[in-house]
């Protein structure tokens, strides 16, 4: 890096810090004005972010909640006011700093619990294939993944493959699912290695698609094999006409 380059970075990032200071500065003297004669009441507030599912005690124990000054007429009509009731309890949905803890933020967590039904869209209907390693693009497809689903077919001495559905949303593979927002992934049972990317546990893949596009997945996995392929995020599905021994080096 040239010296000019290392010049410019520094006075970013010195820059960075007297903008982030004033800004501070800024905000607590006017939070001052904003209270000054203002009767000030004890409310419990976020003071860390909470994802959904966050064990209450846990909130608790580890500083995420906290007693804090408010104007009263800011504070909620359903404000907690016994941080204790929250134990036992998890975060029904995800919580940013700064905001007070009221009823029914936290909840019993049978009341939290969500089955893989509700992540269905209606009128949708959720599908399950078998593919290997080969069809299934090495087991690289993560829930959340969009892919194309290929039909190779062999009637009377005839092959043929065909672009049957794309940009399918990959649901669920094996057991695990998309996150939602405020969730974490389950730490990895083995640490990653650089330049070696993460690989599914299973073949079995989940799509969500309306009831004709299922018939017609559970008949191509019989007729035929299913091949998918992995596209970017901005996949924009295009016809692809079939492929065949007449026309495979054309």
């Amino acid at each position: 890096m040239g010296s000019r380059r290392v010049l410019i970075l520094v006075v970013a990032v010195a820059l960075a810090a007297i903008t982030a200071f004033a800004t501070y500065s800024y905000a607590s003297s006017a939070d001052e004005r904003a209270n000054k004669g203002a009767q000030l009441v004890d409310a419990f507030v976020v003071k860390k972010d909470i994802i959904k599912g966050f064990p209450g005690e846990r909130a608790l124990d580890e500083g995420f909640i906290g007693k804090e000054k408010m104007p009263r007429k800011f504070y909620p009509a359903k404000a907690v006011v016994d941080a204790q009731t929250l134990r036992g309890k998890v975060a029904l949905a995800p919580m940013a700093a700064g905001l007070p803890v009221v009823d029914g933020a936290f909840v019993e967590p049978r009341v939290a619990q969500e089955s893989f039904a509700q992540r269905i869209d209606k009128g949708m209907q959720a599908v399950t294939i078998s593919v290997d390693d080969v069809r299934g693009v090495a087991r690289l497809v993560v829930p959340g993944d969009h892919v194309n689903m290929m039909l190779t077919t062999n009637d009377n001495n005839s092959t043929q493959t065909q672009y049957m559905l794309q940009n399918l949303e990959v649901l669920a593979v094996g057991n695990s699912t998309a996150l939602q927002p405020g969730e974490q992934a389950a730490p990895a049972s083995a640490p990653a290695q650089a330049g070696v990317a993460q690989t599914a546990s299973s073949g079995l893949l989940t799509f969500a698609v309306p009831a004709q596009e299922a018939a017609k997945i559970a008949l191509a996995s019989r007729v035929g094999e299913i091949y998918l392929t992995l596209v970017p995020p901005d996949f924009a599905p295009t016809p692809v006409p079939p492929v065949n021994r007449g026309n495979l080096f054309s």
